[in-house]
């Protein structure tokens, strides 16, 4: 009983953190998701079932980019850097641009629009 409310509540809890890194770059949430419904399918069968859901859908999603032609996949990965920079620049002008950067980063980045 103690070993299932565990599973639960970490599997949850990987579940929670997963929207709360979704802003990072790179795959962000997504890897905590299905770790945290990994943990919970160990132990509770709606979530074996949802997780094995996901599986097929990302399977299905996998096969259909592969299919896509070279420029269509070159222009997503043109627009995801490009939403990529502009989380960044959006971050920036919301809290600032970090002092840790070197000196010539710092200077350019002030020239910014919302940085100056």
């Amino acid at each position: 009983m103690f070993y299932r409310i565990g599973v639960g509540v970490l599997g949850g809890l990987l579940i929670i953190a997963a929207p709360l890194t979704g802003w990072l770059p790179g795959p962000g949430g997504i890897p905590l998701f299905i770790a945290g419904l990994a943990v919970l399918a160990s132990e509770f069968e709606w979530a074996q079932r949802l997780l094995y859901r996901v599986k097929d859908w990302v399977k299905a999603l996998t096969a259909w980019t592969g299919k896509q032609p070279a420029w269509l996949k070159a222009l997503g990965t043109l627009a995801l850097f490009l939403c990529v920079l502009v989380a960044i620049w959006l971050y920036m002008a919301v809290l600032g641009v970090p002092g840790w950067l070197p000196d010539s980063w710092e200077s350019f980045l002030h020239k910014l629009p919302l940085l100056g």
